[in-house]
């Protein structure tokens, strides 16, 4: 008993003397998974897109294969799909809009992120879109975009793969990874190529937060905090080594950290010391312009040619209306997710008609009409780019009110007109800039019910045709100019039992208007 407790006791006293002589204990670990998710070793290239059939497809992916391939920051690994069934179903657009979908790829090719291209070629030239996708949600990490209204030959092409990829590498959120320490020397997986010289000092991080766009969820920051610092001792192309300078902990710098690159910030010292107070007070961290993230209103003004027309069942007609009724539109459309939407538009428009009925009192008629439109629906978008061209359906509810003065004997009479509607629409822009475009929407009524006030002529048989013509203009980042054109008909069969004196046997209100305002999106 007593010689099995002096040996515990030697074991014991033996290792913790073992544990004192070694060089890197590491008794702190620092872990984020955010940190981890962007640990990238090893890579892998999706089947790119293109709108051509294919003449930019095998350029870009064995441009990108070999520029991984060649890239000591990171290993290449071929796409491997989980089966055959997922191989044949692969479109580019499941790796943009299911992350579930990316995540799949990415443990079948068992790699750490991958690279999808897609190329659009058009009239206005060629768009090439070049994103990096990790385990991080399986969402977008990077995305790089080029366009250009001259290019198309292969060759060019080529540099163009290359340009996205290095623009990509260099909005990494760190310069180099630790691949190995022993006590305080350290090995990193990037050199010269990267720009790295000997005495250069990096800083160790702990990447803690990635934040990312609302919408398009690509990375547009992270939070960092930094646990070390290293000092670059000996440089080669692809390699270098220095030496741990300081560190939060002893240890918590260790293999898989975080470099960031050295981008000191300067200042004027020759200033005045209270200058220098004032700017530092009231200096601002420059931000890119964010992108709206939330939806959009506008507000519309102009005119609209108005027509109104009754046909009695004595046989006479009479019409009345305005060419130039003072119209405005106010709408607001709020992006629930990038592809679904909710959208609400008001139209209101006022003006004096003309009594053309005989012997009808007063001869002037004060014409109120106000619309209100509210549709749910479904936003696609063609080659992937939110602000790009798109297609959309939904489904809504419109209601229209037309007020007229009463009059002796009844000329016009006052109408609600409503129901549920089918809308369909598409935008298109015409600069590759996307900062000028044109789109149509049109409804198709499913319930037509029309309502007459403060007498009817009967029931009604009713037939509607509502379109819509825009354009858009950027003036900047977040507004924009808008002018649309909007033509409506509503033409309705009334049975002439009501109970009007002279009732009308059919109706036809005409609308035609011209709106110009801005569009505001938040």
């Amino acid at each position: 008993m007593i010689c099995s407790l002096v040996l515990f006791q030697f074991s014991w006293a033996f290792s913790q003397i073992k544990n004192l002589n070694n060089d890197s204990p590491y008794p702190t670990k620092y872990t984020s998974l955010q940190d981890q998710s962007l640990t990238l070793k090893s890579v892998t290239v999706v089947p790119s897109y293109d709108n051509v059939g294919g003449v930019y497809k095998k350029a870009a992916e064995e441009t990108l294969e070999k520029l991984i391939s060649n890239d000591q920051f990171w290993s290449f690994e071929k796409i491997k799909f989980a089966d055959a069934t997922d191989e044949k179903k692969y479109r580019i657009d499941l790796i943009e809009d299911q992350p579930e979908y990316t995540l799949k790829v990415l443990k079948s090719s068992r790699t750490d992120a991958l690279f999808s291209v897609s190329t659009t070629k058009s009239p206005q030239g060629l768009q090439v879109r070049m994103t990096i996708y990790t385990a991080d949600g399986g969402l977008p990490l990077i995305q790089e975009t080029y366009e250009d209204t001259q290019t198309f030959e292969i060759n060019k092409y080529k540099e163009i793969i290359e340009q996205l990829y290095r623009q990509i590498k260099n909005k990494l959120p760190y310069k180099a990874l630790i691949a190995s320490r022993r006590g305080q020397k350290v090995t990193l997986n990037s050199g010269k190529k990267s720009g790295l010289k000997i005495g250069d000092k990096l800083s160790v991080a702990q990447i803690l937060k990635i934040q990312r766009h609302p919408k398009l969820k690509f990375m547009i920051g992270t939070e960092k905090e930094i646990i070390g610092q290293v000092v670059l001792t000996q440089v080669e192309d692809d390699l270098s080594f220095g030496e741990i300078s300081f560190e939060k902990e002893s240890g918590v710098i260790e293999k898989n950290s975080k470099l960031l690159p050295f981008d000191p910030i300067k200042y004027n010292t020759s200033m005045d010391p209270t200058q220098a107070d004032q700017v530092s007070e009231q200096a601002e961290e420059w931000r890119p312009l964010e992108d709206p993230q939330f939806g959009k209103i506008h507000l519309l003004g102009g005119f609209t040619n108005y027509k109104l027309a009754n046909t009695l069942v004595a046989g006479s007609t009479h019409d009345s209306g305005n060419s130039l009724a003072p119209t405005f539109a106010l709408g607001g459309q709020i992006w629930i997710t990038p592809e679904y939407f909710a959208d609400l538009q008001f139209k209101q428009m006022f003006f004096k008609g003309n009594n053309s009925l005989s012997n009808s009192y007063p001869d002037s008629l004060n014409f109120n009409v106000s619309e209100t439109n509210f549709v749910v629906g479904y936003k696609y978008a063609i080659d992937g780019n939110f602000w790009g061209p798109s297609l959309n359906i939904g489904f809504g509810h419109l209601s229209r009110t037309t007020s007229v003065t009463d009059s002796t004997p009844t000329a016009f009479t006052s109408f609600e007109f409503s129901g549920l509607h089918l809308q369909a629409g598409a935008y298109f822009p015409l600069t590759l800039k996307n900062d000028f475009g044109i789109g149509a929407q049109a409804q198709l009524m499913l319930t037509k019910r029309l309502s007459e006030m403060p007498v009817d002529s009967g029931p009604s048989s009713n037939n509607f045709v509502n379109f819509d013509f825009y354009g858009i203009y950027a003036y900047s980042n977040r507004i924009n100019f808008r002018g649309q054109l909007t033509y409506s008909d509503l033409s309705s069969s009334l049975e002439g039992t009501g109970q009007r004196t002279n009732p009308a046997r059919s109706m036809q209100e005409t609308i035609t208007s011209y709106l110009f305002g801005i569009e505001y999106q938040f």
